[in-house]
């Protein structure tokens, strides 16, 4: 039985199969960074809630090494139960071009993102206007759905404020076909996020052979050796990022490629394979 982490659901399954005697495996599967938030109540109810949880599971997916390493530092008597799955994208649905390498690009720096403060837009404006003095030719533009007005507007004002007006963009939410296009149009995604489970973002960016720049949450291993991956909040890390991208053609050129070979590892199909072979280590 593969699920996904919802409490009652596990522990409804784990006592039907004492119950009924069946032989099932139970797989749990968390979107998760690995990290316990809140107060000292809601961590200890969580923890003992995760503990009675994974108790009855054979086997419990986590997306990303980062969560695991977190899970190793708040619940180390239970990574023998732990595995790592990392999300993928559907390559055949995306249909990318051969030639996306060698593609004109435009001068496009692109997030794809919720307006809400935990993906840290403020942070990516804050550092593009550091490098747009010497670029005004380049463009920022943000994709995403608009989930905090309050935060939306805070970062209109910031715009203003920075006088970027001409060079930050918010498109919203735009259908499969237009984000498409965008990705293929740009020329660096960055991903500025405070917290994340995985990112399917991330993966689409490699997939379309873009240069990512990224934070240090979960699932940005997948950057690692195709990109860049600075700590949360670092906004002269970003720009300084920014930087290098904007200005070494060379440089973008060749993480574009090494990007399109590290997508290859990040299509469904490798992780249903990595499932099968869970599933097969628990028979």
């Amino acid at each position: 039985m593969i699920t996904y982490y919802y409490p009652l659901v596990v522990v409804l399954l784990g006592l039907y199969r004492k119950l009924s005697k069946d032989s099932y495996k139970i797989i749990c599967k968390m979107d998760w960074d690995g990290l316990i938030r809140g107060s000292a109540i809601t961590r200890f109810f969580y923890k003992l809630v995760i503990l009675l949880t994974w108790s009855l599971c054979d086997a419990v997916i986590i997306e990303s090494y980062e969560a695991f390493r977190n899970v190793v530092r708040v619940l180390p008597y239970m990574i023998n139960k732990v595995r790592i799955v990392w999300n993928g994208y559907f390559d055949r649905l995306l249909k990318i071009p051969e030639n996306i390498v060698s593609r004109e690009r435009k001068k496009i720096v692109l997030t794809v993102a919720r307006v809400e403060p935990t993906k840290g837009i403020h942070d990516l404006i804050l550092a593009f206007t550091k490098v747009v003095r010497n670029y005004r030719d380049w463009k920022l533009v943000i994709v995403g759905p608009v989930n905090n007005k309050h935060y939306y507007n805070y970062l209109q004002e910031l715009i203003k404020k920075l006088r970027v007006n001409d060079n930050v963009v918010f498109l919203g939410k735009i259908s499969d076909s237009e984000l498409a296009r965008i990705y293929m149009e740009a020329s660096i995604f960055v991903l500025p996020s405070y917290v994340e489970g995985f990112s399917i973002a991330r993966v689409e960016a490699l997939a379309y052979g873009l240069p990512v720049i990224t934070t240090a949450t979960g699932g940005s291993e997948v950057v690692r050796g195709v990109g860049f991956i600075v700590k949360p909040g670092d906004i002269d890390g970003l720009a300084e990022a920014l930087e290098k991208l904007i200005n070494d053609d060379v440089l973008r050129t060749l993480l574009s490629e090494a990007a399109l070979n590290r997508a290859k590892e990040l299509t469904w199909r490798r992780s249903a394979e990595r499932l099968v072979k869970i599933i097969n280590s628990l028979s």
